[in-house]
């Protein structure tokens, strides 16, 4: 299968990398779309939720270290 191959190829610690830069990604995202949010709205998002409504971003980016969406406390 095609999980076995990549298990084959990338290590313990690479994938451990990968995910704390989606991470990274995710969390910068967030970031971008907090910033615009701020400048249309003149104030603070309640939630991320509220940056998918605005349509500042499609969906909540992923936590990869542990699974879960992304919050604005996380930045």
């Amino acid at each position: 299968t095609e999980a076995a191959l990549l298990k084959q190829i990338w290590k313990e610690g690479d994938i451990a990398m990968m995910k704390a830069e989606m991470t990274r990604i995710g969390k910068l995202k967030l970031r971008l779309a907090l910033a615009e949010f701020q400048l249309k709205n003149k104030g603070q998002a309640p939630d991320a939720q509220a940056l998918v409504k605005a349509g500042l971003i499609d969906q909540i980016p992923v936590d990869y270290t542990n699974g879960k969406p992304l919050d604005l406390t996380s930045l």
